[in-house]
């Protein structure tokens, strides 16, 4: 394809670490007690995303969190095994992240 840039393997690598460690901060974040101090998370999600998540699965968050962490495992193992499943959960938490960011540009806009 005209414009099509070769992704070195070393780059899929890091960008299926980099999605399995903001997972691995979501499932820390679902699972840890709501007073627990979570500074040793390293990738930082907005509690309106996590809002979010928690809303749009609220009466199936355990099944969620398994399914997270199936993922999460998945993209750990090289991405071997990922299913349509896997891939429709990221996109679905690439939505929810465009949402939230889509809020706020739209409140900074009317400030203006």
């Amino acid at each position: 394809m005209a414009g099509e840039q070769d992704i070195s393997e070393e780059q899929i690598a890091s960008c299926r670490r980099y999605l399995a460690n903001v997972l691995n901060t979501l499932l820390i974040e679902f699972t840890s007690a709501s007073g627990e101090d979570n500074k040793t998370v390293q990738q930082s999600i907005p509690a309106s995303i996590l809002e979010r998540v928690r809303q749009a699965h609220k009466g199936t968050l355990a099944h969620y969190i398994e399914d997270v962490t199936e993922v999460k495992n998945r993209l750990l193992q090289d991405g071997i095994g990922l299913t349509e499943e896997d891939i429709h959960l990221l996109d679905e938490l690439a939505a929810t992240a465009g949402l939230d960011t889509s809020e706020v540009f739209r409140k900074m806009w009317r400030k203006r």
